[in-house]
């Protein structure tokens, strides 16, 4: 992968929920706006996504701006489809991750534990928080 194409990754809904309010959260959201970055998405978890905008409280117009992004590409690459069932947001995380080669998903660790998920179904993408992210990209 060349130094420019953006790096993929899964945003677990959590993340959402604290990266407008976490310093760490909101560097990774600007390495997202500037390219760097390139978040996995698909209609569930998409959903997943506006869920947590309505309990934040975003308006209308912010939740429309967010799923703008959130299937734009090259902003974010949206999959029209799974091919195997998900019962879980944290399952659907890791399967989006492995179907598309994410390098991480990055959490909160306020919801999504990957721990949780049993052992053999995380995936080969690490669970990450933003400050563990932002260590392994080298960003201040």
């Amino acid at each position: 992968m060349s130094r420019h194409e953006p790096r993929p990754l899964v945003f677990a809904p959590d993340f959402l929920g604290i990266a407008l309010f976490d310093p760490a959260g909101l560097r990774i959201l600007n390495l997202w706006r500037d390219g760097r970055l390139q978040p996995v998405v698909n209609r569930p978890l998409l959903l997943s996504y506006f869920r947590v905008f309505r309990t934040l409280g975003l308006p209308d117009l912010l939740v429309r701006r967010w799923a703008w992004w959130l299937v734009s590409p090259p902003q974010s690459r949206f999959l029209a489809e799974l091919s195997e069932p998900v019962l879980s947001t944290m399952a659907l995380c890791a399967v989006l991750a492995r179907k598309t080669g994410a390098e991480w998903i990055v959490h909160s660790g306020t919801v999504y534990h990957p721990e949780n998920l049993g052992a053999g179904t995380v995936g080969e993408a690490p669970w990450i928080l933003p400050n563990e992210l932002l260590q392994r990209l080298e960003i201040p």
